[in-house]
């Protein structure tokens, strides 16, 4: 098993939660998964108990702060409250789960997983505009059913995605202290300044500005 942490901090330490969910509790989320949000490969959803990749996603993150308030409250209704957080954590680990295996898969177009390749192809032209519409055709789907089944299978919206992989891009251009802020967001495929700040801070909890003093100073 493999878990990627939160970046620790003095003021927000990483911390380590053990959980036991019943087999039960799983098999009765698997089967309504399988039931109501389908694989766009057609496969069935399965909780293997092995080689999982955990990552630092805000979703699951946030389950597990509620979970953490929940065993310390002294609620009539803790135990509903609880078993309902439980059943979302297996949903958004199972599909978090997938997304990791969807990242590390490549393909070339025409092959059994469409989404491996749009996943590639966002990649590949994060610098470029790019459209819900020009990825369901590339996916040969309707623009509905392509935002559905990305959304089921990655666990968040294409657009969201592209988002975050832009995010990723630029923390990683922001490591060189020479780029200007400028040439960091359009390398990136942002259009807009004020846009890019928003999004980077609410995603990374700091501006590109700071951040990229704080990694090439060391601060």
């Amino acid at each position: 098993m493999c878990i990627d942490f939160p970046e620790a901090k003095e003021n927000d330490p990483t911390r380590c939660l053990a959980m036991a969910i019943s087999r039960e509790m799983i098999s009765e989320i698997i089967a309504l998964m399988n039931d109501k949000l389908p694989k766009a490969d057609q496969k069935e959803w399965s909780f293997i108990d092995y080689n999982f990749h955990f990552t630092n996603d805000i979703g699951i993150y946030q389950i597990l702060q509620r979970l953490l308030f929940l065993f310390t409250e002294d609620h009539p209704s803790k135990d509903l409250f609880v078993n309902n957080m439980l059943k979302e954590l297996i949903i958004r680990i199972m599909q978090t789960n997938s997304k990791k295996i969807y990242t590390e898969k490549t393909m070339e177009l025409g092959g059994n997983n469409r989404l491996s390749y749009i996943v590639d192809y966002i990649r590949d032209n994060l610098q470029r505009s790019l459209s819900v519409l020009e990825l369901s055709k590339k996916a040969y789907m309707s623009e509905s059913n392509f935002h559905r089944v990305f959304k089921n299978e990655m666990g968040m919206s294409p657009v969201d995605f592209i988002n975050n992989e832009r995010i990723k891009l630029a923390s990683s251009l922001l490591q060189d202290p020479d780029l200007k802020i400028k040439e960091v967001f359009m390398r990136c495929g942002f259009e807009n300044r004020s846009y890019f700040n928003r999004l980077f801070k609410r995603l990374k909890k700091i501006s590109p500005k700071e951040y990229q003093y704080k990694i090439t100073k060391g601060g």
